[in-house]
């Protein structure tokens, strides 16, 4: 009896050991089949929607770029023109230092010729 018993209950697990195995079987190619439909029957609409999409973040990309571009461009001029004030700048302030010294010498020759010329009227 207690041979019989064991016996059935292998049987039975076995039985039900096979059916979970066909059962996944069944299930494995059921999905299959779904992903494969997925693949080749795409709704052409999405896919449509999905390259639009593409297409836009594209044309954006570039834009950027080109704005980009452009500002490099506007930014070396500035930093070019910026360079010539400077250049500028500093050619006035020599030339405002040599005149300043030129002055200082004129009046300083100046003053030496008043001061000479008290002398020669006090005598």
């Amino acid at each position: 009896m207690k041979k019989h018993i064991k016996s059935t209950k292998i049987a039975e697990i076995e039985v039900e050991m096979k059916l979970y195995i066909d059962e996944c079987a069944r299930l494995r190619q059921q999905l299959e089949e779904v992903i494969k439909s997925k693949d080749t029957f795409a709704d052409p609409q999405e896919v449509r929607i999905i390259e639009e999409r593409f297409q836009q973040q594209e044309m954006a990309i570039n834009n950027l770029r080109i704005e980009n571009n452009d500002l490099v461009l506007a930014f070396n001029a500035k930093e070019e023109e910026l360079r010539q004030a400077r250049e500028i700048l500093d050619k006035q302030k020599k030339g405002v230092s040599k005149d300043s010294t030129r002055l200082k010498r004129l009046i300083k020759d100046k003053d030496r010729d008043i001061v000479r010329m008290r002398g020669e009227l006090q005598i």
